[in-house]
């Protein structure tokens, strides 16, 4: 009987317990909420678990970090997530204790916007121009890049000339999700949904539903939906999905709606569902701010099942607590030293990474690049170099010159070095030549390369382009023998020093008038010089960067000067530089100086003494180059012993055409008698150009006038007038 009265009154106590609130009941709806769960634990606003079930939607990013924004300034609390793709991954982030404003900054990178745009990217109108053309500004050709793999048997594979862009991206992509993940430690109530519908957890899970070109059964396949509502839970479905769509979506869009629509519909009356009513105007902003919205909207019901408190502002880091290293375990070890001499421990951060992606991909003796990060911060990548053999064939040519055809090979090989064997050749009615070089790249963790090049080559241009010089000054052929030694210091990615030496024989082919033997010379010429390049693969047509060159060398040039063979050695110093800029894709902007000095000082000369014959004189005169293809031979009037100079360009873009206008100030230090011009002098130069990877074609016309004779320049009956297909340089 005690036992009995001990159990009444233990039941009449836990009902005082109970509000009346928590006690009361729906005579209309007797089922809509049961009294306590299984565990007769007493549903309060502090029982209740919130689950967050985001879809996967276009530009939901933007769209669930919005609402994320709204959950925190408004204090609703989200126990768990379960999800897929992108949504997941943000989720995760901000669950583990990223602050939205460091993930909004993230999803803002460039790599990662780019993954997430919100508009459809221009189409390249050449997409579908499969003439593999060469990527680089030389000679107009068409190239070919073979790789050759031995196993069992011998394979061929065609390589691409370009890096494929897309997959690049996804690896920056790819690398940016992972490393983000592991900067914090996972949080628990987060769960993926894969392709298949199986549940998964951890960081695995956020990656194998991101959309990688791996994951090759796609992202976001399921719908994660609530199977079964428990008492105690408050299933929220976060869409970024409208109500209503526009059928003038294309119709992979419109499908993909009809299913979310048809999959939510069942569930508008039990479980809250927190979507956009229209689509907002496209923008990261618009996007951000129908979230936030949405949420608002939706407060009475979060504040039925639980207290709203605004969330305290995180003051936790977000700096990784690893620092990146590479893992090559995986790759060959006759590459492993070429391979890691691309990863540059001066860089820091993501562009360390990403440097190495773009330098590896761009370098024609890897054809796959793989990387996967670990949570430890060690990189393993994965790499390729079979046997590459790279062939060109084309031609181009000039009003100077005249047509000529082309051909090139490289091969190249990585065995702990670089090794690259190759030679161009050319052939024309005007000339011929062969450059057969061998070069060892990337020595000593990739900071020196060394090379042998041998020139053989004869040049005669057009006598239309000779008869316009003095019969005293005109070289019309030219014989070239010469070996080069190369060896050059890379400081970093854009600096570097050359230094170089010329061992050569020239023979020269004057007016008939002034002799009719060809005139020998023997040039040495030792040169150090230092390369800054940021951007500019062609600095003349250049649409942004800069570029610096400096030069400091010697020549001694073997020659017979009136009796008797001497030999006169002088200092040759020059410098150039430019800078160019475009506020606007379809304008551009430059600037540029140069300058030259040959000092001789010897039996009170000041420059080297003549050969005895002028057009050979001009050939040890530095070359001053104030525009593109004004000084493309001998010109006398852009040839000095010691001048300087300075140049402005600008230029109008409209697709691959371009319009050019170049304009040069030159001051001639040195005395010439035989100069019909004064020392101060302007030159003007504009071009038409086409450009599209190694294809160029620019035609113009080009005069100098004395500086104070500039209203000559609209004299358009004294221009040269000219014409080249090609940037090949002889």
């Amino acid at each position: 009987m005690r036992i009995l009265s001990a159990c009444f009154f233990a039941i009449i106590f836990s009902f005082s317990q109970i509000s009346a609130e928590e006690i009361s009941f729906d005579f209309l709806n007797p089922f809509k909420k049961p009294l306590w769960s299984l565990g007769y634990i007493p549903e309060t606003k502090d029982s209740t678990k919130t689950i967050l079930y985001l879809s996967d939607a276009p530009n939901s990013a933007w769209f669930y970090l919005g609402a994320f924004y709204a959950f925190e300034n408004y204090g609703v609390k989200i126990d768990s997530i379960v999800g897929n793709s992108v949504g997941l991954w943000i989720a995760s982030l901000w669950k583990s204790g990223w602050a939205l404003d460091d993930i909004q900054r993230l999803l803002r990178e460039n790599d990662i916007s780019k993954q997430l745009s919100l508009s459809e990217s221009t189409k390249n109108p050449w997409e579908h121009f499969k003439v593999p053309l060469s990527k680089e500004s030389w000679a107009p050709s068409l190239q070919m890049r073979l790789a050759f793999s031995v196993d069992s048997n011998i394979s061929v594979n065609t390589l691409p000339l370009t890096p494929d862009s897309i997959y690049l991206a996804n690896l920056r992509f790819r690398f940016r999700v992972e490393e983000s993940l592991f900067r914090k430690n996972f949080p628990k109530n987060i769960t993926g949904v894969n392709c298949e519908g199986h549940y998964l957890n951890g960081s695995d899970a956020v990656i194998k539903t991101m959309p990688f070109a791996e994951n090759i059964s796609g992202t976001g396949c399921v719908l994660p939906l609530p199977l079964e509502s428990k008492p105690n839970e408050f299933p929220i479905i976060l869409s970024a999905w409208p109500k209503r769509i526009s059928t003038k979506q294309n119709s992979e869009s419109y499908r993909e709606y009809l299913y979310y629509e048809r999959e939510l519909s069942f569930l508008n009356s039990s479980i809250l569902t927190i979507r956009p009513h229209f689509l907002p105007e496209n923008s990261p902003e618009n996007w951000m701010q129908s979230g936030f919205s949405e949420v608002e909207k939706n407060l009475s019901a979060f504040a039925s099942i639980q207290k709203l408190k605004p969330y305290e502002t995180s003051s936790k880091s977000i700096a990784p607590w690893f620092r990146v290293m590479p893992v090559v375990d995986s790759v060959p070890s006759e590459i492993q030293p070429h391979l890691l001499s691309f990863w540059n421990y001066q860089d820091s951060g993501f562009s360390l990474v990403n440097n190495f992606i773009s330098d590896v991909s761009q370098s024609p003796v890897y054809d796959s690049l793989k990387i996967q990060m670990h949570k430890n911060g060690t990189l393993q990548i994965e790499a390729k170099s079979p046997f590459v053999l790279d062939l060109q064939a084309g031609g181009f040519g000039s009003s100077v010159f005249g047509p000529f055809l082309f051909g090139d090979f490289r091969i190249r090989y990585v065995n702990q070095f670089e090794y690259e064997l190759g030679s161009n050749i050319f052939y024309g009615l005007q000339g011929f030549g062969v450059t057969p070089e061998f070069k060892l790249l990337r020595l000593l963790e990739g900071s020196f390369d060394f090379g042998i090049r041998y020139n053989y080559r004869n040049l005669k241009p057009l006598n239309s382009f000779i008869n316009d010089i003095e019969h005293s000054q005109q070289i019309k052929e030219e014989w070239q023998n010469d070996v080069s030694f190369i060896l050059d210091y890379h400081l970093n990615k854009y600096n570097y020093f050359s230094l170089q030496a010329l061992v050569g024989k020239r023979e020269y082919l004057l007016n008939e008038y002034i002799s009719k033997k060809r005139i020998s010379v023997r040039p040495i010429s030792p040169e150090l010089s230092f390369i800054h390049n940021a951007g500019q693969q062609n600095p003349w047509f250049a649409k942004n960067g800069s570029f610096v060159k400096t030069t400091l060398g010697l020549e001694s040039v073997g020659a017979v000067f009136g009796e008797g063979e001497t030999v006169p050695i002088f200092w040759k110093l020059n410098g150039n530089a430019s800078l160019a800029y475009s506020p606007y894709s379809f304008l551009t902007f430059g600037l540029g100086a140069l300058a030259g000095a040959n000092i001789y000082q010897e039996d009170g000369e000041t420059y080297p003494p003549s050969f005895g014959f002028l057009g050979i004189d001009n050939t040890i005169r530095q070359e001053i180059n104030a525009t593109p293809f004004a000084s493309n031979w001998y010109s006398p009037e852009y040839r000095s012993h010691h001048y300087l100079a300075t140049n402005a360009r600008l230029g109008l873009h409209l697709g691959n055409f371009s319009a050019w206008l170049f304009a040069s100030y030159i001051h001639d230090f040195e005395e010439n008698e035989l100069l019909l011009l004064d020392n101060s002098r302007l030159a003007l130069e504009p071009v038409l150009r086409y450009a599209y990877r190694s294809l160029e074609i620019s035609i113009g016309m080009t005069r100098q006038v004395n500086f104070d004779s500039a209203s000559d320049l609209s004299d358009f009956s004294d221009y040269r007038y000219f014409i080249q297909v090609g940037n090949f340089c002889f």
